[in-house]
C-alpha cells in the first residue's frame, strides 16, 4: 500500500494522476484542489474508486496549506510516500509571446505576471515541501516530484531559440533550483527531489492564440522535432501521466536526486547534439585502429531506440581496399553468449527446461568428475560463467582450427576441472577479411571461426553479422527489456526476446572489492559508472598491475550492460545504456595489438554520454600496444630465470611417441627430424599444421616458444595472461611415459598426457 499527494488535482495531468493512482485499490490518493466539490463530483463522474480524498486548498496560502496537511496526516496516520507536486500556472497573457513582444507590453503587467507565476509555481511548493517533509520522512518511498518544463531547459532553450512564454518559464527554472536546494538539505535522510518534465501535453491551456501566437506555438513545435525527430505533437494526459509515473517509481535517490529529467528519466539530449559529440571523436577513432594493426571497423550508436548514427573505417579487404559498409559480414565472437542466452530464455519461456534444471538433465552425457558441478551445475551456472569450470584454450589450434570434433565435445567439457568455488566466482561476400596485427602494426590474414555445426566453437564464438543487422538486435534487446520490466511480463508483443530483465540481471560479480557494481548476467557484463569496463577482453591483462580506467568520470552513475568478443581475425564489442535506450557496437577485423573494439567502444560510450572527464584512449592504446610487443622478450627473459644451466637431454629418440590426456580430447605428437635444429618438435593432435619446434630447455624439459610474430602469422591465439611461461614448456616424465603440459593457469599443476602404446 502506497500514499500519494497530488496537488492541482482538479483537470488536466492532475486528474489524470489521481485517475491511473486510484486504479490501484491498495493506493490512498490525496487529491489537492481549491474547489473541492467541483473535482468530487468529476470524479464521481469520471472515476470509479473509492481510495480518493479531495482536500481543499489554495497552495499561494500558507494557513490552507497547513490545515490541508493536517488533514493529510490524519488520512495517512502521519506517513506519506509520494507527493507529485503538479500545481502550477501557465499565463494566458504571456504563455504564447516571446521576449520581444513582452518587452513592447506594459512593464507593470508584466511584473504582476511574473509575481503570480513565481508566487503559484515555486513559493507556494516551497511552502508545500517544508509542510510535507515531516510525513515523507516517515513513509517508505520517500519521494517528492515537481512536475516542471522542458522550456526551462537551458539548452534545447538556447539552441533552438525558445523565446516564448518566458515568465513561465523563469518560473519552472527556480522551480527545478528548489528541487535541488531542498535535495541537498534532505538527501541524508533518503528522501528523494526530482523535478519531471511531462513533455508536451494537450490540456486545454492557451486557447484563440493570436496570428502572432500561431506562429510561435509552430516554431516551437519545429525546435522540438529538431531536439527531438521522434516529437509528433502534444499527447494526451493519460499518455504523459503513464509516462511520468514510469519515472516516479523507478527513480532512485543514488541516480536522480535532485536531477530534472524528462518523461522517459533522462535529460534529454538533441538528436543532433549527440551525433556531433560522436562524429567529433572520429579522428581518434581512426588513430586507435592505426596504432593497433585494425584494417576496418564498423561502429553503430543508438539514442532513444533509434539509430542515429555509423562510422565506417578502413577496408573489410586490405590488398584489394574494398571498404567496409554497413552490410559488411564480421565474426563476433563471444558476442555470441547474448545470442545463446536469450535462445535459452525462449525455451524457458515455452516451459521446458527451466533455468535451475541440471546439466545433467538436459545432457545426459554430462559426467564431469566433480560432483558439485555434475549434480548441481544448471543451465544458468554455465550461462552466467559462475560454475567455476576450467576455461582453457587448449582447443584452439592455428587460423581458428578447433582441435576438437563435436563428436568428442562431451569428453571435452567432462574433462574440465573445477578451478574456482561454485557460484562464488566468474569465469569468462561483403564478408570482412580476418586479420592479425605483428609487432609493427602490420597485418596478416587469417582464417576466421568457421560457423558450421561441426566444431565445438559454435555455440560460443562462431555467430557472424554485419552492423546493420546487430542494430536490430541490440534495439530489441533494448526495447523489450524495457518494455518487460516496466510492464512486469516476460514477453514483449512483436518481438522474439524473452525474459530480458532476467537477462540482465546480475548473477555473479566480478569484482567484489568495488566501489560500484560490477557483475555478469547472462551473456552481459555490468557495471555501475564511473567503473571499469573491458573485463571481458585482452586490455585489463595488458594494463597490469594498473587497473584498467573508470569509464564516465564525473558524469551522473549509469547503469551500463556490455560484452566483448575476440578470436584470431576479430574484435567485437556493445555497450548498452538502458537508461536513455542507447548502444555503441563495434566491429572490427583484426586481433590486433590490443583490445581496439573495447578502446573504440569506450571511447564512443564516453562521447556519447557527454562525459567531460574522458580517458585518454590514445595514451591507453599505446601503452597496451607497448605491453603487447613486449610479451615475447618478457616470456623468454622468465624463462631464462627459472633455467637450469649445464643440463642434457636424453637422446633425442626416447621423446618420440604420441601423448593423450586421460579424456582422450587431445594428442600431442612428439616428432624427431635429425636433419632439423632443433631435431624434436610437437604436433598437436598430430597435425602438420599444429607443428611447433622443441628446445632443450634444460633436464627433459622442453620449450615451443617461437616469437609472437610466427604466431600472429599462424593466426594462434594469445593473451598475456594466459599464455606465460609455463604454458610453453613440455616436461617428459621418467622413461618418457607421460608428458605434463601447464595449458591453463587455473590449474593447480600441469595436465598430464600419458603416452600411446604403439
Amino acid at each position: 500500500m502506497a500514499s500519494y499527494l497530488v496537488t492541482g488535482a482538479s483537470r488536466g495531468i492532475g486528474f489524470e494522476f489521481v485517475r491511473q493512482l486510484s486504479a490501484d485499490a491498495n493506493n490512498i490518493v490525496i487529491a489537492l484542489v481549491r474547489d473541492k466539490e467541483a473535482t468530487e463530483r468529476k470524479i464521481a463522474a469520471e472515476i470509479t474508486a473509492s481510495n480518493i480524498t479531495v482536500v481543499q486548498a489554495d497552495i499561494t496560502n500558507i494557513k490552507d496549506l497547513q490545515a490541508a496537511v493536517a488533514i493529510i496526516s490524519e488520512i495517512t496516520n502521519g506517513t506519506l510516500d509520494y507527493v507529485i507536486a503538479n500545481a502550477g500556472k501557465i499565463s494566458d497573457w504571456s504563455g504564447l509571446d516571446d521576449v520581444q513582444d513582452l518587452g513592447l507590453a506594459d512593464p507593470k503587467l508584466l511584473e504582476e505576471d511574473m509575481l503570480d507565476l513565481f508566487r503559484i509555481n515555486v513559493v507556494g511548493n516551497a511552502h508545500l515541501f517544508n509542510l510535507v517533509v515531516p510525513l515523507v520522512r516517515k513513509g517508505i518511498a520517500k519521494k517528492v516530484i515537481a512536475i516542471s518544463s522542458g522550456l526551462a531547459e537551458p539548452i534545447m532553450t538556447t539552441k533552438w531559440k525558445l523565446t516564448l512564454g518566458y515568465p513561465y518559464a523563469v518560473s519552472k527554472g527556480a522551480l527545478n533550483t528548489l528541487i535541488t536546494k531542498f535535495q541537498a538539505q534532505y538527501i541524508d535522510e533518503g528522501i528523494l527531489f526530482l523535478a519531471v518534465c511531462p513533455g508536451t501535453v494537450d490540456t486545454g491551456h492557451l486557447v484563440n492564440p493570436n496570428e502572432k501566437q500561431q506562429n510561435n506555438l509552430m516554431a516551437m513545435g519545429a525546435a522540438f522535432q529538431k531536439y527531438q525527430p521522434n516529437f509528433t505533437g502534444p499527447v494526451r494526459p493519460s499518455e504523459a501521466v503513464t509516462d511520468v509515473l514510469k519515472v516516479v517509481h523507478n527513480a532512485t535517490i543514488e541516480k536522480d536526486a535532485g536531477g530534472f529529467v524528462s518523461h522517459f528519466g533522462n535529460q534529454q539530449k538533441p538528436f543532433n547534439i549527440i551525433k556531433a559529440k560522436v562524429k567529433g571523436v572520429l579522428p581518434t577513432a581512426k588513430r586507435l585502429v592505426q596504432i593497433a594493426g585494425t584494417p576496418g571497423a564498423a561502429i553503430a550508436i543508438i539514442h532513444n531506440g533509434k539509430h542515429i548514427h555509423s562510422e565506417y573505417i578502413g577496408y573489410r579487404d586490405q590488398e584489394l581496399k574494398l571498404p567496409v559498409t554497413d552490410a559488411t559480414i564480421f565474426p563476433c565472437a563471444s558476442l555470441t553468449k547474448a545470442v545463446v542466452s536469450a535462445a535459452m530464455a525462449i525455451c524457458v519461456e515455452g516451459g521446458k527446461p527451466g533455468w535451475d534444471t541440471p546439466i545433467k538433465d538436459i545432457l545426459p552425457d554430462f559426467r564431469t568428475n566433480s560432483d558439485i558441478l555434475r549434480n548441481h551445475m544448471t543451465a544458468m551456472d554455465y550461462l552466467s560463467h559462475r560454475a567455476g569450470m576450467q576455461s582453457s584454450l587448449y582447443w584452439l589450434g592455428s587460423m581458428n582450427n578447433v582441435l576438437v570434433s563435436k563428436e568428442n565435445s562431451m569428453n571435452l567439457i567432462n574433462d574440465l576441472k573445477q578451478v574456482k568455488p561454485f557460484r562464488n566466482d566468474q569465469g569468462d561476400d561483403d564478408v570482412a577479411k580476418t586479420y592479425q596485427a605483428l609487432d609493427d602494426a602490420s597485418v596478416v590474414e587469417v582464417v576466421p571461426m568457421l560457423s558450421g555445426g561441426d566444431t565445438v566453437g559454435e555455440p560460443g564464438s562462431a555467430m557472424r553479422s554485419c552492423i546493420r543487422d546487430l542494430v536490430k538486435l541490440y534495439t530489441a534487446f533494448i526495447e523489450s527489456g524495457q518494455d518487460q520490466f516496466e510492464n512486469h511480463t516476460t514477453s514483449t508483443l512483436g518481438s522474439p526476446l524473452k525474459q530480458v530483465p532476467f537477462l540482465f540481471s546480475p548473477q555473479i560479480s566480478m569484482n567484489p572489492i568495488s566501489r560500484h557494481e560490477t557483475s555478469y548476467a547472462l551473456g552481459w557484463a555490468r557495471v555501475q559508472t564511473p567503473g571499469p569496463m573491458g573485463a571481458i577482453g585482452l586490455n585489463p591483462d595488458l594494463l597490469k598491475p594498473k587497473p584498467m580506467p573508470e569509464v564516465a568520470r564525473g558524469h551522473p552513475s549509469e547503469l551500463m550492460l556490455y560484452h566483448q568478443g575476440m578470436m584470431p581475425g576479430n574484435l567485437a564489442a556493445v555497450n548498452l545504456v538502458p537508461s536513455t535506450k542507447g548502444a555503441v557496437i563495434v566491429l572490427t577485423n583484426s586481433l590486433a595489438l590490443n583490445d581496439t573494439a573495447d578502446w573504440l567502444g569506450q571511447l564512443y560510450l564516453e562521447a556519447y554520454l557527454g562525459v567531460t572527464q574522458r580517458n585518454d584512449y590514445v595514451a591507453l592504446s599505446e601503452e597496451t600496444v607497448e605491453a603487447t610487443r613486449s610479451w615475447y622478450s618478457d616470456v623468454s627473459a622468465q624463462l631464462e630465470k627459472d633455467r637450469i644451466p649445464g643440463t642434457v637431454a636424453r637422446n633425442p629418440s626416447e621423446y618420440t611417441g604420441r601423448y593423450s590426456n586421460e579424456a582422450g580430447t587431445m594428442m600431442i605428437e612428439i616428432l624427431l627430424d635429425s636433419g632439423s635444429e632443433p631435431a624434436l618438435s610437437l604436433a598437436f593432435q598430430g597435425l602438420q599444421s599444429e607443428m611447433y619446434p622443441l628446445t632443450h630447455y634444460h633436464d627433459d624439459v622442453f620449450t615451443w616458444l617461437i616469437t609472437r610474430n610466427e604466431f600472429a602469422q599462424r593466426g594462434r591465439f594469445l593473451m598475456r595472461g594466459l599464455n606465460n611461461a609455463e604454458y610453453f614448456k613440455i616436461n617428459f616424465g621418467p622413461g618418457s611415459t607421460y608428458l605434463t603440459w601447464w595449458h591453463d593457469p587455473c590449474l593447480k599443476e600441469p595436465e598430464r598426457f600419458i603416452r600411446n602404446e604403439e
